[in-house]
């Protein structure tokens, strides 16, 4: 017998339980590199795809996620709601958690080349912010362990 590594879930949708429109973003290493070498300059190793999002839907009880709340989604893993749902056209955003293991439970930023030009949409304000914070805070991280050699 041939085992398969596909699954598939099955998803419910009744006039009382509407399925919920979700956005799944993971967020991948915004530097390249692990430490930016004299010659390097920044702008050159820094990962213009770090935020990938993922469209998918999910049961009628996720349109009562919070923000700041976790939540455990089957076969994929841990995340924290960024958005709540409000409609089709603002879906609820969930944020993945890492959980430290070195096999990524998604396999999304492996499909991704890291040095290709993102496409599509543009991002929201907020999401543009998250980013700059992000790339701000990994700076200042390896300021301070440059600091430390």
């Amino acid at each position: 017998m041939k085992s398969t590594t596909a699954k598939l879930t099955w998803l419910a949708e009744t006039e009382e339980h509407k399925q919920v429109d979700i956005v799944l973003v993971e967020v991948d290493h915004i530097i390249t590199v692990p430490k930016l070498e004299e010659d390097q300059e920044l702008e050159d190793v820094v990962n213009e795809n770090s935020w990938l999002e993922t469209k998918a839907t999910g049961e009628a009880p996720l349109r009562n996620i919070k923000k700041g709340e976790i939540v455990q989604l089957n076969r994929r893993g841990f995340f924290v709601c960024e958005s709540e749902y409000k409609s089709a056209e603002e879906p609820l955003t969930l944020i993945y958690v890492p959980d430290g293991n070195q096999k990524a439970t998604s396999v999304l930023s492996s499909k991704v080349s890291k040095k290709v030009e993102p496409t599509g949409p543009s991002k929201s304000k907020e999401q543009q912010e998250a980013k700059k914070k992000a790339q701000k805070a990994a700076a200042e991280k390896e300021e301070e362990e440059e600091e430390r050699d």
